[in-house]
Parts: C-alpha cells; sequence; structure tokens
C-alpha cells in the first residue's frame, strides 16, 4: 500500500543536491483540513449512539460502532488514489467511533461499585439515572467533537504560507483562544469551585 501523501496527493520530481531525482509528495491545504471532516461524524455518531442506546441497550449500540468501524477500515483499504471514498469511509467509521463513545463509559460505569463509578464518571457524576449520564456523555462527545474539528480544519490554513504564514507563532494564537475559553467557562458556570 503506497504511503498517505503518495496515494492521495501530487508528486512532483525534483533534483536534490546530488543532482538525483527525487519524487516529493505532498497535499493541498484542502485535502489536509478535509481530514477533520471527521470529527463532525464522531459528534454526529456520539449524539445517536446516545439515543439508541437506551432503545437497543448500550452492549448493542457498542457492537453496531464496532461493525460500522470495520465496515469503514475495510472500505478504506480499497481506497488507493480516490480522496472522495477515503473520507466517505472515514466518515462512516467516525459515526462507529461516536458510538462507542457515548455507550463504552456509561457501559463499563453501570457495572462498578457505585462509589467507584461516580469518581471515575466523567460525563456527570452527580446524574443518578444512567440514561442521563449516557445523554450527558454524548452531549459532551458532541462539543468535544466540534471543537475538535474547528481546530483541525483551520490548522492548515493558518501554517501554510500560501494563507496565514503564521508558522511558530500559532502558539501564541491558541494561547490567546484557550485564555478566551477559560474566561468563558468562568463567567459562564460561575457554579464552578476553583
Amino acid at each position: 500500500m503506497p504511503a498517505f501523501q503518495k496515494a492521495f496527493g501530487t508528486c512532483v520530481s525534483k533534483p536534490n543536491a546530488a543532482g538525483v531525482m527525487v519524487q516529493t509528495c505532498f497535499l493541498t491545504t484542502l485535502h489536509q483540513s478535509l481530514v477533520s471532516v471527521t470529527f463532525i461524524f464522531v459528534a454526529l455518531g456520539s449524539v445517536i449512539g446516545g439515543v439508541i442506546s437506551n432503545y437497543i441497550g448500550r452492549r448493542r449500540t457498542i457492537q453496531v460502532g464496532c461493525v460500522l468501524v470495520a465496515i469503514a477500515a475495510r472500505g478504506m483499504l480499497g481506497t488507493t488514489g480516490n480522496y472522495t471514498a477515503y473520507i466517505v469511509c472515514k466518515c462512516i467509521g467516525s459515526v462507529g467511533l461516536g458510538h462507542f463513545t457515548a455507550a463504552a463509559p456509561i457501559y463499563g460505569l453501570s457495572y462498578m461499585v457505585p462509589f467507584v463509578a461516580t469518581c471515575l464518571s466523567t460525563s456527570a457524576p452527580e446524574m443518578h439515572s444512567i440514561r442521563l449520564r449516557t445523554y450527558g456523555q454524548a452531549c459532551a462527545m458532541m462539543f468535544s467533537e466540534i471543537f475538535s474539528f474547528a481546530a483541525a480544519f483551520h490548522t492548515p490554513y493558518i501554517l501554510s504560507p500560501q494563507y496565514g504564514n503564521m508558522g511558530l507563532s500559532v502558539g501564541y494564537f491558541y494561547f490567546g483562544k484557550f485564555i478566551l475559553i477559560i474566561g468563558s467557562i468562568q463567567f459562564l458556570l460561575s457554579q464552578i469551585l476553583w
């Protein structure tokens, strides 16, 4: 199987310092950003997985997610040279991953000692209903994936010399975003004690 950049990118042959022709392959900025679309599908899969886990059970939701990931992996293996088919298969697998991330933590917590389960629950330990914990986990995963998509989509553009050309200064940009997020959390969720 060829390398990712060689299979889906643009290849150019140039002579190196010794005069030997070397083939260099690269992805366009758009191709790099489109890979982040899968975060949206993980968010969609976590919301769908949180809802259907109440109807078919958490174990079957995890099984459905694993089947979707397996189908997508099989499809991705056969998409050499077709970037659109690769992204479609990757999005299908991301929906399955969303199913898994919505149901798996709560499924594991429901079989633990209640004190340990409450301490380990990341979504909402004060919710006593397993159903509400599942919804809380699904919503937390959805928002996490939406913000991950935003960061992953615009990062190739702000690093590219053709568009943003921020280079090493991108750390200052993300530090500014971090301060804004922490400040908004402090004002919007004032009941949290630091």
